[in-house]
């Protein structure tokens, strides 16, 4: 069995958490939400910039998600996804 993968991030949606000076951006792609601090700068060696935190994972359930919001008060991050329908 074959199988074709791209094993880049493709980002469906950005969130500003102001209060943790934080970037929340949602990565379709590879099902995951990747959180970035507000100011970091790629290193030039770098390929690019490494994530503080990703939440991801079967147990997550995450998957099309293509949408996200953060609590400004408790720092909570949602994610909403696209159900698709067939037949």
């Amino acid at each position: 069995m074959r199988r074709l993968e791209d094993p880049h991030s493709s980002f469906s949606a950005v969130a500003l958490d102001v209060a943790r000076d934080e970037i929340v951006l949602s990565d379709e792609n590879l099902a995951q939400i990747l959180v970035y601090n507000r100011l970091d700068n790629t290193p030039p060696q770098a390929a690019l910039t490494e994530p503080k935190r990703i939440i991801g994972g079967p147990l997550t359930k995450i998957n099309l998600n293509c949408g996200t919001y953060v609590d400004p008060v408790s720092g909570d991050i949602y994610s909403v996804n696209v159900i698709r329908k067939t037949g």
